[in-house]
């Protein structure tokens, strides 16, 4: 089959268990037992109970992220339900061991993870100043994030022309950087300006004043979201980043997880090259008082990078399987 998340061809093995007795809601039903198993990079196993109709009764499908059990009811039935309202992505946070006041001004934090194994902590970027594996214990890490601070008078001028920085200045699926509006709004924005930071903040300072949030968007494109002008951390960061690589910028997007109302949740926010890679989280960016550089706050914790290409969605669920659900964060202290 084709299989969306690892866009390629996987095998699915399909197979009919019997008939089988079970009991549903109250009520008693003879219903055919089917069990299938989808190979792709997170494997999937559903079970479903199904009538001689085709009509499905039961389905339990189990995931390395999420697993749900859904039950035929009638829609009276389940208005009249008391669980009848459930948020998934309520249910995917992270709850620390204490609440963090003011979070959007930490520059620093330290903290225990605990429910991971050292080859999935392995596979989470540490090259960048931004956040590093202090101390390994038996069972868990101690993690150090921390706010970069960038100096302007650092940065290379841009078009930035490395080869090594190429899939990070390229057009993709997601992030149309050629488009010629994006291209002519991002030359709008940053006017005669060639320091690569500052045309970055000033992107930055505008997807923040011109996209509106809605978390009713879907995944949608960088094209789409300069129409639009709503969407939640993937629009922001998928606009943010086509805006940069259409004049020379490179850029990409990470994904991971940001402390805000009481929990980490899942988040996307991007990175930019001016000379070295520095998170600028155009969203929820944050201004140094002192020099008024824009800085991405210590609870923006990175556990993957994409590009934004065709991979995005498989390299957005390596990012999250085997995390959610089994994470526990102990917050040590954090300024």
């Amino acid at each position: 089959i084709l299989d969306p998340v690892a866009y390629s061809i996987s095998e699915c093995r399909y197979e009919v268990l019997g008939k089988e007795n079970i009991r549903i809601l109250g009520k008693d039903y003879k219903l055919w037992h089917t069990r299938s198993e989808l190979t792709s990079l997170v494997p999937v196993v559903a079970e479903e109970w199904i009538d001689d109709k085709g009509d499905i009764y039961k389905s339990e499908v189990w995931t390395g992220i999420l697993n749900t059990i859904s039950l035929k009811m009638s829609k009276q039935e389940a208005q009249e339900r008391e669980d009848r309202t459930v948020d998934i992505a309520y249910s995917t946070v992270i709850r620390p061991d204490k609440e963090l006041e003011n979070p959007r001004e930490i520059r620093s934090m330290t903290m225990e993870f605990r429910g991971l194994s050292g080859e999935k902590m392995d596979s989470f970027p540490w090259d960048s100043r931004s956040q590093k594996i202090k101390e390994r214990k038996e069972d868990s890490f101690i993690i150090q994030t921390g706010s970069v601070i960038f100096d302007e008078e650092k940065a290379v001028s841009f078009p930035v022309r490395k080869e090594e920085l190429k899939s990070s200045l390229e057009q993709t699926l997601f992030c149309q950087s050629d488009d010629p509006d994006i291209r002519a709004t991002a030359e709008r924005i940053v006017g005669e300006e060639k320091n690569s930071w500052r045309a970055a903040e000033k992107i930055a300072a505008w997807v923040r004043k011109e996209v509106m949030p809605n978390y009713n968007v879907g995944f949608a494109s960088a094209k789409e979201t300069l129409k639009n002008r709503e969407g939640d951390c993937s629009e922001y960061t998928v606009l943010f980043t086509a805006l940069c690589r259409s004049i020379g910028i490179p850029a990409r997007a990470s994904v991971g997880i940001m402390y805000g109302g009481s929990f980490f949740a899942y988040h996307m926010w991007p990175e930019v090259y001016v000379g070295e890679w520095i998170d600028l989280d155009p969203k929820w960016f944050c201004v140094d008082p002192k020099t008024g550089v824009y800085y991405t706050d210590a609870t923006h914790i990175k556990f993957g990078r994409t590009e934004l290409d065709e991979n995005l969605f498989r390299e957005m669920v390596l990012s999250a399987s085997e995390i959610i659900g089994k994470l526990s964060i102990r917050i040590i202290k954090y300024k």
